[in-house]
């Protein structure tokens, strides 16, 4: 399996077990539980989604009546198996069938958090920080310590902002 990981605004691949990747990846986890469950299992919880959302009962068995995406041709249960959407469609096409899990993802089905840093913001920031070095260098040159301090405290306080908003 490979992990992706970006630190301070580089990509780093690491390839590694399906196990060590459930450890350090949530999606990973779920792949790795939903490929190990028993076919019994995997249909006992279809079923019990099926009966929340209103399934088709044919003598007294429950068989949800699975939406396919007609943009990109995505399977309900395909979905259900990797937890990963095939385009911004799927959104629409399976909308109240996917509420149940961002309730169970995030206790939510509004955002409620700050606003995402677009990946422009995130230059940005990086602009700033070359900007706020070069007068760090320039300050030292001159030997103006006091800004040079306050200079220093304002790369720190960026670098930590930053870190924050790539790691969400």
């Amino acid at each position: 399996m490979k992990i992706t990981k970006l630190t301070d605004g580089s990509v780093s691949d690491y390839s590694v077990c399906r196990e060590c990747a459930a450890n350090v990846s949530a999606h990973h986890a779920k792949i790795a539980k939903s490929q190990t469950q028993t076919v019994q299992n995997l249909l006992k919880e279809l079923l019990a989604q099926g009966e929340a959302a209103g399934a088709i009962t044919v003598e007294g068995v429950n068989f949800p009546n699975m939406p396919t995406c007609s943009h990109c041709g995505l399977e309900f249960l395909k979905y259900k198996q990797t937890f990963m959407l095939g385009c911004p469609h799927c959104y629409d096409e399976f909308g109240e069938f996917l509420l149940a899990d961002i309730r169970k993802v995030h206790n939510a089905t509004q955002h409620l958090g700050e606003p995402l840093k677009t990946p422009r913001e995130l230059v940005d920031m990086q602009g700033r920080l070359r900007a706020l070095k070069q007068e760090l260098d320039d300050s030292i040159k001159k030997e103006d310590f006091a800004r040079a301090v306050r200079v220093r405290d304002q790369i720190r306080s960026l670098q930590r902002e930053q870190e924050a908003r790539i790691q969400g």
